[in-house]
């Protein structure tokens, strides 16, 4: 089933999503290119006066000169003000629309931890092993213990990074799985091969991450872990490979280089998905259509349309069935670098064959929006999949707060 992205239909008299930002910054907006545009014609009529004093040079035309420079630089200081109180005032909207998603869908967002920079890699790892080899390459996993009490198995929360298939590593959330780690879940980040201009992955990359998460259950017991509780967890091109881990396990289809089954997967949560590659590599926008392409292009060997089979073999849509585990997706509304049409697709065809998928969506971001550990958006988006892996299974934290 699905519910409402945003958690609940408007009360009465609220606009819908969508309407507000512009209502805002429009007028000051308006008014700072005014300004500038004013400002920049009037210093061009200065510059010409300058020009002709250079013929006729009087007192009085100097006095005018003198004022002309000490005065037009006002309207252009103006409208810079107004566009940047006009950024800074859509930000704070924006930020605010964000905290009430993560209010809507049971987040308790702290506004004043989200004025803290902090990155997502700023976590190091308890552990990092070597759980196969790949063309001379040891692939590593990092682990991250649980405070757990004794004599309790911890569920393994397992994360897949995103980075197009082409760049990224297993640090890219090292904060947010520490974060997971202290809430009592043994937090685990694989790497995988990644494609470059000579080698496509797309017939190992999932075949790798499925390798590391049959190793990690399989040594459940040395790092006090219960391998019947897995969650699966990822962003961008990670999550794509989550849910299609996730969904493929759960129909028994062979997914892991090292010949063992893949152990059936609780819930997934997947942040801005790329499930679908043809959808992804015909990503329109100017400024990152040419690298949407870049990563689909090298992880498949080409173009989509050159290699259907192989575009079909990473689209996640391909291996829905109705025993998929229950899915949570964040879709941000302006995602420039993956168009939200197709996970947006994916989810209506998960949901007519019967998977439980709730959707989060975030008006007016982008892609990669959680990128800062204290900010709103990665807050909200934390803790909403912590309540989402409670619900099915998984450790459930009463304080979920910073």
């Amino acid at each position: 089933m699905t519910n409402n992205p945003y958690g609940e239909a408007p009360p009465p008299g609220e606009p819908t999503p969508g309407r507000e930002p512009h209502e805002i910054k429009g007028p000051l907006v308006a008014l700072g290119i005014v300004l500038g545009l004013v400002a920049t014609f009037v210093w061009m009529f200065a510059v010409f006066i300058v020009a002709l004093s250079l013929e006729n040079s009087t007192s009085s035309t100097s006095d005018g000169l003198i004022f002309a420079f000490l005065i037009l630089p006002l309207p252009l200081s103006i409208g810079l003000l107004c566009w940047r109180r006009t950024r800074q005032a859509a930000a704070g909207f924006v930020m605010e629309r964000h905290a009430r998603v993560g209010s809507i869908n049971g987040a308790h967002v702290n506004l004043l931890a989200a004025l803290v920079p902090r990155g997502l890699g700023s976590a190091t790892p308890d552990a990092t092993v070597t759980f196969t080899r790949v063309d001379g390459q040891d692939l590593e996993l990092d682990i991250y213990r649980p405070k757990a009490a004794p004599g309790t198995l911890a569920p393994i929360l397992f994360y897949i990074h995103g980075g197009g298939w082409i760049a990224g590593d297993r640090t890219m959330q090292a904060a947010n799985l520490r974060w997971f780690a202290d809430r009592g879940y043994l937090a685990v980040s694989a790497e995988y091969v990644l494609a470059n201009e000579t080698r496509s992955t797309w017939n190992t990359a999932s075949a790798e991450v499925g390798c590391a998460l049959t190793w990690i259950t399989a040594n459940a017991p040395t790092y006090g872990a219960d391998a019947e509780r897995v969650f699966t967890f990822g962003e961008s091109a990670g999550g794509a490979l989550a849910l299609t881990l996730g969904y493929a396990a759960a129909a028994n289809t062979p997914m892991s280089s090292c010949g063992r089954n893949i152990p059936r997967v609780r819930a997934v949560s997947a942040e801005y998905p790329a499930v679908d590659p043809v959808t992804f590599y015909d990503n329109p926008d100017p400024l990152l259509g040419g690298m949407a392409r870049q990563m689909v292009g090298q992880y498949l060997g080409g173009n989509p349309s050159d290699f259907p089979v192989r575009a079909q073999a990473v689209a996640s849509a391909s291996y829905i069935n109705p025993q998929a585990p229950p899915t949570l997706i964040f879709i941000p509304d302006n995602d420039h670098l993956v168009p939200i049409a197709g996970a947006l697709r994916f989810i209506d065809v998960a949901t007519r064959a019967g998977v439980s998928v709730r959707t989060v969506r975030f008006p007016w971001a982008d892609h990669a929006v959680n990128l800062q550990y204290y900010g709103v958006t990665n807050q909200a988006m934390v803790q909403i999949t912590l309540q989402h892996f409670c619900q099915h299974g998984g450790r459930c934290d009463v304080d979920q707060r910073r």
